[in-house]
């Protein structure tokens, strides 16, 4: 049996969900309105309120491979997500915390692919609150488990008792059994043996040009030992400047065909043979719970965004580039075609950043579509046009567009009242 949470206005905050949206969206400066096809293609920012925006997305019936959000986290202050509960009377911060996540999870969970994951940024005062709603709206069976994640290295003077360094990632699928294993990154195996203690002993060609990492010299015909088991060279090997000048025949007990051998045979520094390991054949890792370890921080991520905005700091706690490059990389995809990517906190648009460089460094495939409030900032920004955390986040893509310039411009949607149309 799943736990369920009680909290006042859960009946109103999930009816959210399900009302029609008030708004189209059409891009900024175009008679062009936001559809599935520019999803399926285009990568997208969306200035509105994401409750609004989620309803739209919904209607669409177009479904994201990775879902990725960083929420306001319940620290007691005011919401600028407040729905209808902004006069409710016995609305606690925690319930009203609870009733702006409810209705976008539920909207969530709509708009993520069978195949498809969601991760979720959270701190330790709502981790259990969050854990259970999601399992309510998920289903218990659908939690993949909790990735702790070390945000700075020392705790803040503030902390009253326990210093706090370690936030959460919470991963649900839509359907565990659609969703394929999870991974880490590609291991760093260079090479691997050719020769196997169980094999049995056959015939083997050293071409001539394959590279030789031991002392040039003739290597007479006979018995050399590959760490502990043995090889028979028939003929002499000659060795020039790293490389076999002739044909040798070998036997041992090989694990490898000829054609592998062909490809990626190499005689090391003691006269023994091995192989290099080609891409494709690369093993990623088991991704596990713990990233407290090779992961970017937060002064990390301070550095990042400072870095566009001319060391100024702009937006209090972006996450770092390099934790969601690591995080979209954890899911595999069952076919060719894009990865269709949504955050719909999206801030200062790190998640957008980080698809970029992503798609740049590993010949990836991802997509994005942000969803970011018109929020004011509270403060006096040296660039002018900077008055919200959309504009914040409409900069940084432009920045990283301009800094590569290979990427096709992301695209910017604007809210029209259906009224208005």
């Amino acid at each position: 049996m799943v736990a369920t949470l009680s909290f006042n206005g859960k009946e109103l905050a999930a009816s959210l969900a399900y009302s029609s949206p008030r708004f189209h969206y059409f891009e900024a400066g175009a008679n062009i309105l936001l559809s599935s096809e520019i999803l399926k293609k285009e990568n997208v920012l969306i200035r509105d309120d994401n409750l609004e925006a989620l309803k739209y997305i919904s209607q669409l019936n177009f479904k994201f491979n990775i879902i990725y959000i960083d929420p306001p986290y319940n620290t007691g202050s005011k919401f600028t997500y407040n729905d209808l509960f902004k006069n409710f009377d016995g609305i606690s911060s925690v319930d009203s915390w609870l009733c702006m996540m409810w209705p976008r999870l539920i909207l969530a969970h709509k708009i993520l692919k069978d195949d498809g994951v969601m991760f979720i940024s959270i701190d330790d005062r709502e981790n259990s609150n969050l854990t259970v709603m999601m399992r309510e709206i998920f289903g218990k069976e659908n939690h993949i488990g909790t990735l702790k994640w070390r945000k700075k290295n020392k705790p803040s003077f503030l902390d009253k008792h326990i210093g706090s360094v370690i936030e959460y990632v919470l991963i649900f699928s839509k359907n565990n059994n659609k969703l394929l294993k999870l991974i880490a990154e590609k291991t760093t195996e260079l090479s691997r043996p050719v020769l196997n203690a169980s094999n049995a002993i056959s015939k083997r060609v050293l071409k001539s040009n394959t590279q030789a990492k031991c002392c040039d010299g003739i290597y007479k015909k006979g018995i050399y030992k590959n760490r502990t088991l043995e090889f028979e060279i028939e003929n002499d090997a000659i060795i020039k400047n790293g490389l076999l000048l002739n044909n040798v025949i070998v036997n041992g007990k090989f694990r490898v065909s000829q054609s592998i051998l062909d490809e990626t045979v190499f005689i090391t520094k003691s006269f023994g043979l091995r192989r290099s390991v080609k891409d494709d054949e690369q093993k990623f890792r088991h991704a596990t719970d713990d990233a407290t370890v090779d992961f970017e921080s937060n002064e990390d991520a301070e550095t990042q965004l400072k870095k566009i905005f001319n060391g100024e700091k702009i937006f209090d706690f972006p996450k770092p580039v390099g934790l969601l490059k690591k995080i979209l990389q954890m899911y595999q995809q069952r076919n060719n075609g894009n990865i269709h990517c949504l955050d719909f906190f999206a801030g200062s648009a790190t998640f957008a950043q980080a698809i970029y460089e992503l798609n740049l460094e590993r010949n990836l495939n991802y997509t994005f579509c942000c969803i970011q409030s018109e929020e004011k900032i509270n403060k006096k920004s040296i660039y002018n046009k900077i008055e919200s955390i959309a504009d914040i986040a409409q900069q940084r893509i432009k920045y990283v567009e301009d800094k590569y310039k290979i990427f096709p411009r992301c695209k910017f949607f604007i809210p029209i009242s259906q009224n208005d149309e």
